[in-house]
């Protein structure tokens, strides 16, 4: 079995970070005590028990995926709650455009404290959320921040809806943008302490019976 180091062999380790961390093309650090990641409840006990961390974890994106019409939006918007009562701010994305805020108030959400966005495209909307997340990290560095958006399969990239609107272009472009923009933004998830909330429906097709 191999020795333990010693302590002090561990010193060029330590020097060499330091050297290195004089690079602005990654981040690079020794740490010394773990912190476990920053939660938002759900609002439900039985759920955060059964994602075993406590709720949605900070610096994670997390997706709720089920068919129309299961309360996805409800559980977003008790997260947007719970994230309120953190002292936090969530921050909703409506790629729908069918969010009631009369709705979000009766679940205890204060739409006055939750800012909401509604972009004519993707890319759009993570631009906003990239901006935002920089903005509340510098006035307000630590507070958890919920970014919640819904849905994933609405919405069209910026050469969609520049184009013909009934013209059939590339196949998937929108995967090709979430796919980009989500690499982006892992960073800034985890830099400045955001949880984001995705929500997935799965489409049931024209003429076909439901199983």
């Amino acid at each position: 079995m191999a020795k333990k180091p010693k302590p002090q062999s561990w010193g060029f380790v330590r020097a060499m970070v330091d050297e290195m961390a004089k690079d602005d093309d990654a981040t690079i650090r020794l740490v010394e005590k773990p912190v476990r990641r920053s939660v938002i409840p759900t609002g439900s006990l039985d759920l955060d028990r059964a994602l075993r961390t406590g709720g949605w974890p900070c610096g994670v994106i997390s997706i709720v995926h089920s068919r129309e019409s299961l309360g996805k939006s409800t559980l977003c918007l008790a997260a947007a709650r719970e994230c309120q009562k953190l002292g936090g701010i969530p921050v909703y994305v409506d790629m729908e455009r069918k969010l009631e805020l009369v709705y979000a108030e009766s679940m205890g959400v204060d739409t006055g404290r939750m800012p909401l966005i509604r972009p004519k495209s993707i890319e759009a909307g993570f631009r906003k959320l990239h901006r935002m997340a920089d903005l509340i990290h510098k006035e307000a560095k630590g507070v958890p921040i919920l970014f919640i958006w819904d849905s994933l399969h609405s919405g069209v990239t910026e050469s969609e809806s520049n184009d013909d609107a009934y013209k059939i272009g590339a196949y998937g472009p929108e995967a090709k943008v979430y796919s980009n923009a989500v690499k982006r933004f892992l960073f800034q998830l985890d830099d400045k302490n955001v949880a984001f909330l995705g929500v997935s429906q799965s489409r049931v097709g024209v003429g076909r019976r439901r199983t």
